[in-house]
């Protein structure tokens, strides 16, 4: 089996920051499930108020997750994918049979990257990657990963199609719709432009009370997808300060240049 290659790293990294800004919640509440009642929500602010509330992951501790990663496109490539974080704060690593490939610390304006693939070290603020995409915070990105509205996306103007069952928002280059289920239960992001269609779409079913959170599935234009499964979650006092020290010999670049 081919070892992940330097480009599917960056390639996961981008996708999220990119669906955020081009363009969930698990937990439905309880006796929301149908449009029978006076307390369901109708229009597109008491929606997103009800998205906001079902967040349930805990903020007052550090927690870690470990995923499957699989990625299907010209070939398959399988390899792990481990976050731990607390609020705002995110430490992210994708490796491959013990062998390491990436390393991140993702704060709420900045981020350091280790490649070490290339020994190269990026690190700036996250304004700094607005070539890929503008900038978005660490928690917007558990949020997409886990299933929860995104904070940032709040401030889009969004309208509610209550046949499709769909929450929409207009942006100038693109329509970004949540697709969601009666219980108000996001099951599909999609990103649509004059030529290109992404999605994130959520397996709810998958989630169990020993792992509250769905298997998550990016769809490419090019039809290539990455598969996320989580295997692990645990919540603690976890210090992880000393991930991030520079190794001797890494090239430091600007946080400008990743991916490119």
């Amino acid at each position: 089996m081919a070892r992940p290659t330097v480009s599917l790293w960056i390639r996961l990294i981008t996708i999220g920051g990119f669906i955020l800004n081009t363009g969930c919640p698990r937990k439905a509440q309880k006796g929301l499930t149908a449009y029978d009642t006076a307390k369901v929500p109708m229009t597109a602010d008491e929606i997103i108020a009800s998205l906001r509330n079902q967040n349930s992951l805990p903020r007052e501790r550090t927690f870690r997750l470990k995923y499957q990663a699989q990625y299907e496109g010209e070939r398959k490539q399988t390899f792990q994918l481990r976050i731990a974080g607390r609020d705002s704060l995110l430490w992210i690593s994708a490796g491959f049979m013990g062998f390491e490939g990436l390393r991140m610390l993702w704060r709420q304006d900045s981020l350091f990257i280790l490649n070490r693939l290339n020994r190269e070290a990026y690190i700036g603020p996250v304004d700094s990657l607005k070539a890929l995409f503008p900038a978005i915070g660490a928690a917007d990105f558990l949020a997409l990963l886990l299933g929860y509205f995104p904070p940032s996306l709040e401030g889009l103007a969004w309208n509610w199609l209550p046949q499709d069952k769909i929450l929409q928002g207009m942006l100038p280059a693109y329509t970004v719709q949540a697709c969601l289920r009666e219980n108000f239960q996001i099951t599909e992001w999609r990103i649509i432009s004059l030529r290109d269609t992404f999605s994130l779409k959520y397996d709810l079913s998958f989630a169990s009370p020993k792992v509250p959170y769905p298997k998550v599935d990016f769809r490419l234009p090019d039809e290539n997808r990455l598969i996320l499964t989580p295997k692990e979650v645990e919540y603690g006092e976890f210090d992880i300060s000393p991930h991030f020290q520079l190794p001797d010999g890494y090239a430091v670049k600007s946080l400008s240049r990743f991916g490119f």
